[in-house]
């Protein structure tokens, strides 16, 4: 199961309306690089 199926199947299971999402990176390209990951992740 790939980490969309999973996060996917974690939400309904919740039946979230909203998720955060944190990351300590300091790294400003790098930070953005990990929300667009995280974009690609919950895409349905």
């Amino acid at each position: 199961m790939s980490q969309g199926h999973r996060f996917h199947y974690s939400n309904c299971l919740r039946q979230a309306d909203e998720m955060m999402v944190i990351a300590q990176v300091f790294d400003h390209k790098a930070r953005l690089r990990s929300y667009e990951i995280v974009v690609d992740i919950v895409k349905p």
